[in-house]
This record gives C-alpha cells, sequence and structure tokens, in this order.
C-alpha cells in the first residue's frame, strides 16, 4: 500500500538556453579567420558581428517565485534608469531601455568591438501564479529588481486537516 503514495512533483531549476553567445565560439571563429586568412578578413566584415550585437543588447533574467511574490532580476549595465521603462501585462513584463552611444573616433580600428549601444525590449513570460500588481521595481549598479504581487488564489496557503 506504501508503494502507491505519489510524491508530490518537486520544483526544479529550470535553466533557459542563454540568449547570450557562448564566449568561446566567436573567439574560435576569431583565431581561425586570423591565423589562416589574416589579410582576407576584416573584422568590421564579418557576418557574425551584426547577429552578436542584438543578443548582447538583451537583458538575461531571473525569475524567482516566492511564497506571495515573484521576483525578476535583469542584468541591464551601461543604462541610464532614466532611459528605461517597465510595463506588465498578462502575465508578461517588458523592459525596454536605450544604451548610451558610445563615443567612435573615426581613427579607431578596432581589434574587437563587442560593447554595444542602442534600443532594446525584451518580454519576459511570467508564471500563471503573477498577478497584474507590482509592489517595486528598483535599479542599482546595472541591476533591474521588479517584485510581482501573486494573484491571491495562487498564493501558497496551508490546509488544515481534520
Amino acid at each position: 500500500m506504501a508503494d502507491n503514495i505519489q510524491k508530490p512533483a518537486s520544483k526544479k531549476l529550470i535553466e533557459s538556453p542563454s540568449i547570450r553567445r557562448h564566449p568561446a565560439s566567436l573567439d574560435m571563429f576569431d583565431r581561425l579567420f586570423d591565423e589562416d586568412f589574416p589579410a582576407l578578413w576584416s573584422r568590421k566584415l564579418l557576418p557574425f558581428r551584426e547577429l552578436m550585437q542584438f543578443e548582447n543588447k538583451l537583458p538575461i533574467v531571473d525569475v524567482v517565485e516566492r511564497d506571495d511574490v515573484i521576483v525578476v532580476r535583469a542584468e541591464i549595465p551601461g543604462v541610464d534608469k532614466k532611459d528605461l521603462e517597465v510595463t506588465m501585462s498578462d502575465h508578461s513584463l517588458t523592459i525596454k531601455g536605450e544604451k548610451s552611444k558610445v563615443e567612435v573616433d573615426d581613427r579607431d580600428d578596432y581589434y574587437r568591438k563587442e560593447i554595444v549601444e542602442g534600443k532594446f525590449s525584451r518580454t519576459i513570460s511570467l508564471p500563471a501564479a503573477a498577478g497584474a500588481e507590482v509592489v517595486s521595481a528598483k535599479f542599482k549598479n546595472g541591476l533591474l529588481e521588479v517584485v510581482v504581487k501573486k494573484s491571491e488564489q495562487e498564493k501558497r496557503r496551508q490546509i488544515k486537516i481534520d
């Protein structure tokens, strides 16, 4: 009889595939082109750079569920608080902003350029438990933290057993 008792499903950390590239992936291509085709390839012409600049603009996030709130943390370095906009709708949180342009001297010939600037927008799907009320939003040292209140029916509560 004890074998028929089912254990409740445990929560496991689910890591979503990173939107950022693996650090070694482009370095491998760089070495290949530098060593084998140094005169044929200019860093400014590599087709991967445009795509990687777009990916590096998007903030990476953590979504954490607590007893009565959902916490969303986003890394957004190089952005001023005045250039951020956070909106909430139907179980999703949207972060929009703009990274300031870096002054570039026309005489500069970049060996590597990974710092990106420009506008970005990322919408994060929240767990079904998320309500529509944002408790707080703080931005300090490049880290945005938004706390969303859970809907009343989704809050964890202890059930009395008679």
